[in-house]
């Protein structure tokens, strides 16, 4: 029988509880050890009910992070936090990551407690074996760099990203790649983490020239796209597809999703066209488990 396996990733809505608490600690009438304990309460929560939703593998519902480049930006030496934009063409806002000569994680990651500009601390919480990073063209195109070539950015954030890694303890990657790869080459995460441990999303989808010198097969890389590249697929270990759209508040239907799935001849992985951040809480949760109810492995 095919395999269909299922992953989530990314920034999770938070549940308006938690946002309560978030305002108040803001405003330092909670403590961040108080916060520290809502957020672990609700990433177990949230994870114990995906699991039970038939979800197999995910990236942490990241409750603690603002947008996808913190609170990285505050926990790497040599970047700073430019001014708040708008994320591609959605309502949602980041701060621009400032980037200077020298990259490397400053001591904070290693301790528990606040970051500079950022929710508490560690990194990630949960249980999870997957790290959620951004990918490194889309650090690059999304940053302010001084004039910086795309390919020293690389050079300097490769060994921070394989620190975050250690530091956290986590021993698979979920790369998010928000904007066109352009020339970049994916065989670069490599020196980050096995390719038989990582999965790189993609927005927009790689080209031959992405991806002609890597060899051997990632876990998958998915397309956000329902209907992926072969490209894709020659690289992968599982063919990811898309099939729960982050952008819309219908809910899908668990049987097309299937019959679509049906159509594919290779074992599978599913997951959604972006993270579920964009969604209100109770329509991300339908979503999540219809898409748990298509997985065969339990």
């Amino acid at each position: 029988m095919k395999r269909i396996e299922t992953i989530l990733y990314g920034i999770y809505p938070k549940s308006e509880k938690l946002r309560i608490r978030i305002g108040r600690w803001e405003r330092h009438i909670l403590s961040t050890s108080d916060l520290v304990d809502n957020l672990r309460q609700e990433t177990d929560n949230v994870e114990n009910e995906w699991s039970e939703s038939g979800i197999e593998h995910w990236a942490s519902p990241l409750f603690n992070w603002y947008d996808i480049f913190r609170p990285l930006s505050s926990l790497i030496r040599g970047i700073e936090l430019g001014p708040l934009t708008r994320y591609h063409e959605t309502n949602t806002f980041y701060r621009i990551p400032v980037v200077g000569n020298d990259l490397s994680v400053n001591d904070a990651l290693s301790n528990k407690g606040e970051t500079k500009d950022g929710l508490p601390l560690p990194l990630y919480y949960g249980n999870s074996e997957w790290s959620f990073l951004p990918g490194l063209m889309t650090f690059y195109a999304m940053s302010e760099t001084a004039g910086m070539k795309q390919e020293e950015f690389t050079e300097k954030m490769v060994p921070v990203y394989r620190d975050i890694l250690k530091l956290t303890g986590k021993k698979k990657l979920f790369v998010f790649e928000s904007s066109d790869p352009g020339q970049f080459d994916y065989s670069i995460y490599k020196e980050v983490t096995e390719p038989s441990k990582t999965v790189i999303f993609f927005s927009k989808p790689p080209m031959k020239d992405n991806l002609s010198s890597i060899s051997g097969k990632f876990y998958s890389l998915i397309e956000s796209s329902e209907n992926p590249h072969d490209l894709s697929l020659h690289y992968s270990q599982l063919r990811g597809v898309s099939v729960i759209d982050a952008h819309s508040t219908s809910v899908e239907n668990r049987q097309k999703i299937l019959e679509q799935v049906e159509d594919i001849g290779e074992d599978t992985i599913l997951t959604s066209n972006d993270y579920l951040d964009f969604l209100p809480r109770v329509i991300a949760d339908k979503k999540v488990r219809v898409l748990g109810g298509c997985s065969n492995v339990r």
